[in-house]
């Protein structure tokens, strides 16, 4: 008996095709790895990231601390927005907000 070219023919399509699926499986396996190894450095990126905030906020309230001691880096912490700039309070009155009419005589209402 002959096997019939059609059979043939699609028991070639499944091998291809299964070659072919073979291949898009491997494909997909080396770009899993690559995507868990570049998640790791992001997670280590973000870890650092995260110490090295924790290490500025330290020593932000350091300089603060400091500035109490001594004022004269608080232009330094206000250049760098760490610390509020501090304004003078104005300056109280030297006429008190009701002055007398001067008009008037002394005797008079």
């Amino acid at each position: 008996m002959k096997p019939s070219r059609l059979l043939l023919s699609l028991v070639c399509a499944q091998v291809l095709i299964a070659l072919l699926v073979a291949y898009l499986c491997q494909q997909q396996i080396q770009a899993t790895r690559q995507a868990g190894i570049q998640a790791r450095g992001i997670n280590e990126l973000a870890t650092q990231v995260s110490q090295n905030q924790r290490a500025l906020q330290v020593l932000v309230s350091d300089a603060i601390d400091y500035s109490k001691k001594q004022p004269a880096i608080d232009p330094l912490l206000i250049s760098l927005g760490v610390k509020a700039s501090v304004t003078n309070p104005p300056f109280p009155s030297t006429t008190p907000a009701h002055a007398p009419n001067s008009k008037r005589a002394k005797g008079t209402r």
